[in-house]
């Protein structure tokens, strides 16, 4: 619990918080993803990972997102300090972020 508090620490000046994700996806498009990331500032030209953390895992945001090979996609249930640390942009929903607050205190 430490070393994710700490990782989530060190990545709030990279750090954006988005409302649910859940939502914006209706449909499994992976192009609808990519307008997304483009949308936030994110680094589409795959130099640079971004990591988007979730409440929990829904199917059409995760089918969107699983060949964008730049993208890690986690719910909470398999956040690692390791992801943290390595993505050089870090998109949180907001359901996830007040579970964070809850759990680590980030």
């Amino acid at each position: 619990r430490l070393a994710i508090s700490t990782a989530l620490m060190g990545a709030a000046p990279r750090m954006t918080l988005v409302a649910d994700l859940e939502t914006n996806f209706g449909a499994a498009k992976t192009q609808v993803m990519r307008g997304f990331l483009e949308r936030i500032g994110s680094d589409t030209s795959g130099k640079e990972s971004t990591l988007i953390i979730t409440k929990e895992r829904h199917e059409n945001t995760y089918l969107s997102a699983r060949n964008i090979p730049y993208l890690n996609l986690l719910p909470l249930d398999n956040l690692n300090a390791r992801d943290i640390l390595k993505a050089k942009k870090v998109i949180v929903s907001s359901s996830a972020m007040d579970t964070l607050r809850e759990r680590y205190g980030a």
